[in-house]
């Protein structure tokens, strides 16, 4: 960063004690910025254009898949560093895409100390454009810098519209709806699928429905089982709907379907591409995906 410049860094995170603290301690050396949930921390990143963004995962509003994705897809913020943070034990494949995403330079697992949240924020900001293999270790015995009390951050809508991904010149970009009240899935999904793609999520069968009424998806991902209308039952109020039968869809499940079961679904469903067992394996998912959803240029 330039002599001169307070470098701005702005934390995500809905503990409120937590982000507290780290915008106090941050302020000593930086320009701190604190939002609750993700679609606050995508209003304050794109008016206040931070240097680096400490982002929790699992967010109300926004998740911190969602943010990613809507960083890449922004004028200004498609370059900006983002350091992850999260409580949740994610399994090994989702971990992975988030520490491999090109804006993702550091991994943070909560609870950790104060300390190396800043000994990161340091090294990051010091380091442009090297990822880090491991967190940064505060020196024994450092104590952390005296709390400060944070900037009250102006007020920002409750809610924001996701970000529509900016057209490339020979990308095609398609529409693509989530059925799943599994969040981590949800966050996986949103890391696998092309950056070019418009996501929709739904929580529930129900709302699926309510989004087919707005939106003609090029894809539908739906998980089987799910409280109140389960995916079977979601194909099978498409398959009423002249518009929505031939939407090509794909079953997620935890669930063992052998191949008897396999073989009914696909009968009844003439649309049903394929049935994946979670947890999913990228590249399977992956391949699915390019032959379904063909476009000009490589990722």
């Amino acid at each position: 960063m330039g002599e001169g410049k307070k470098v701005k860094v702005l934390v995500i995170d809905d503990n409120k004690e937590w982000t507290e603290l780290l915008c106090s301690a941050l302020n000593e050396q930086y320009i701190s910025l604190g939002a609750l949930d993700g679609a606050q921390g995508m209003e304050i990143a794109a008016r206040e254009s931070p240097d680096l963004i400490l982002c929790d995962i699992m967010l109300p509003k926004m998740t911190g898949a969602e943010l990613l994705r809507s960083f890449q897809s922004h004028p200004v913020l498609h370059k900006t560093q983002v350091v992850m943070m999260t409580a949740n034990r994610l399994d090994a494949a989702t971990q992975g895409l988030f520490k491999s995403h090109p804006n993702v330079r550091g991994f943070l697992q909560k609870p950790c100390p104060l300390t190396d949240v800043l000994k990161t924020v340091q090294y990051v900001l010091q380091t442009p454009n090297v990822r880090m293999t491991k967190p940064q270790q505060a020196s024994p015995g450092t104590p952390p810098p005296v709390p400060v009390p944070p900037p009250v951050p102006e007020a920002v809508p409750t809610a924001i519209p996701r970000q529509t991904p900016l057209p490339r010149p020979g990308v095609k970009s398609y529409k693509i709806l989530i059925v799943d009240d599994d969040v981590n899935c949800f966050q996986f999904l949103n890391l696998v699928i092309h950056r070019d793609d418009l996501i929709f999520r739904a929580t529930d069968g129900m709302q699926a429905l309510e989004h087919l009424k707005n939106v003609k998806p090029d894809l539908i991902i739906t998980d089987l089982m799910m409280p109140g209308m389960s995916g079977i039952e979601v194909m099978r109020n498409l398959q009423k709907q002249k518009e929505c039968a031939k939407i090509p869809t794909i079953f997620l499940t935890a669930a063992h379907i052998d191949d008897r079961n396999r073989e009914m679904l696909t009968k009844e469903f003439p649309n049903l591409v394929t049935i994946l067992t979670k947890p999913c394996d990228v590249k399977d998912i992956r391949a699915v995906l390019e032959k379904l959803l063909p476009r000009d240029l490589a990722k």
